[in-house]
């Protein structure tokens, strides 16, 4: 887990500013929901954080550092969407060790990596 913070960010898609002066401060190990409206910039807002979408202004720190220009495979984030929008043909299991998979983590970490999150998210 790590802590997220930018103070006033603001986020552009395709040159089109899509979120304007964003505050976010996320504690390491807390929980949260990015929820709202449709087109409300919650995708723009998370892509931001795992490095798919740029930084017009304001640096994104991830446990303190300046993480604004670094690549996307370098900040270690991942992201999971309300809707089975990637895995479908994943049980809930399959996708939240999917990650630790493709990294080459041994069998016997992965079960307990995944074990630990659904006991945190009450599973």
């Amino acid at each position: 887990m790590a802590s997220v913070e930018f103070d006033s960010v603001t986020i552009a898609v395709e040159g089109a500013v899509v979120l304007r002066d964003v505050p976010l401060d996320i504690s390491d190990g807390e929980f949260v929901g990015v929820i709202g409206p449709s087109g409300s910039g919650k995708t723009s807002l998370i892509r931001t954080i795992a490095g798919f979408t740029d930084i017009v202004r304001a640096p994104l720190l991830l446990d303190g550092i300046d993480v604004t220009r670094t690549k996307t495979a370098d900040r270690d984030v991942g992201m999971v969407f309300q809707g089975p929008v990637m895995f479908r043909r994943r049980n809930v299991r399959r996708n939240v060790s999917f990650p630790l998979e493709i990294r080459r983590q041994e069998a016997e970490e992965i079960r307990d990596r995944v074990d630990a999150e659904a006991r945190t998210m009450h599973f």
